[in-house]
């Protein structure tokens, strides 16, 4: 057990409960992708830009608040499910036998609506006050620049919050997962401790699943390929659909292997380091 992605992935697409549990993620998916699909059919894009978060957003909250809310409640159903399955991957990692004792053990845990909205008000506590933390380092750091007046060292700078805050956000939501315990994340401090033991592990596993959805969308792409030249007569729109479906279920599916990693790294490189 080495907590790699195709262990997590195979850990994700077994167990007793993981064909009910994909279906449900499936069909999320699927609701959100008829909502975008369907919102981007009716946003008037002016020439020469894209469809933006902006204008989904000003869409939703203007002319269809009530896809806007359907969306919503899809996105945080599915959130707080993925804080659910955080929570049972520490727990898997910390088993004292999680080679024997895991056989068995199912990563997703079963579907309970009470638990999966429990979460979600001290998830939105940690990500307010992290927010607040990160504002503050990056408040420092740009003032930093604004004294140093130089371009390398500005570029440096912004490399090094990108670089600093992706471990740190990981490993604090992996933390806070393991008993949805807002205290402890409190400690600002604690993000030292993070990139000093996680820093290399999680950008590692970063690439790693970047590479994955390099894979995803090549295949996406012959795919539509495909379906462009023998399934002409359903339309572009339909196939439009259909790709958006496949890549956000396999993006969402990746984020949960990704995770996955995280816990394992919690588990053997920071967990570790805390109690000692």
């Amino acid at each position: 057990m080495n907590g790699g992605l195709i262990e997590g992935l195979k850990k994700i697409y077994t167990g007793s409960n993981a064909w009910k549990i994909h279906l449900w993620i499936f069909g999320l998916t699927l609701v959100m992708s008829i909502i975008l699909c369907y919102a981007g059919t009716q946003i008037e894009v002016p020439a020469g830009k894209t469809l933006n978060e902006a204008m989904l957003y000003k869409y939703f909250t203007t002319q269809d608040p009530i896809l806007g809310v359907i969306y919503l409640i899809a996105v945080l159903l599915l959130s707080g499910y993925l804080f659910n399955t955080i929570h049972n991957m520490v727990k898997f990692f910390s088993l004292k036998q999680p080679d024997q004792e895991g056989k068995n053990y199912d990563i997703f845990p079963n579907l309970n609506i009470i638990e999966i909205l429990k979460v979600l008000p001290k998830i939105i506590v940690v990500f307010i006050l992290w927010i607040f933390y990160l504002t503050i380092f990056i408040t420092i750091c740009l003032l930093a620049t604004a004294i140093i007046k130089a371009k390398l060292f500005t570029v440096l700078v912004l490399f090094a919050i990108i670089f600093a805050i992706t471990p740190i956000y990981a490993m604090v939501i992996t933390r806070f997962c393991e008993n949805y315990e807002i205290k402890s994340v409190v400690n600002p401090l604690c993000a030292i401790n993070i990139l000093k033991n996680t820093f290399l592990p999680v950008w590692w596993l970063i690439i790693r699943v970047l590479l994955l959805i390099l894979l995803v969308s090549v295949i996406t792409i012959l795919i539509a390929f495909i379906l462009a030249i023998f399934f002409r007569f359903i339309g572009d729109p339909m196939i439009e659909g259909i790709l958006t479906v496949i890549i956000c279920y396999s993006l969402i599916i990746c984020y949960f292997a990704y995770y996955y990693g995280c816990a394992y790294i919690y588990d053997k490189k920071l967990k570790n380091s805390e109690e000692d």
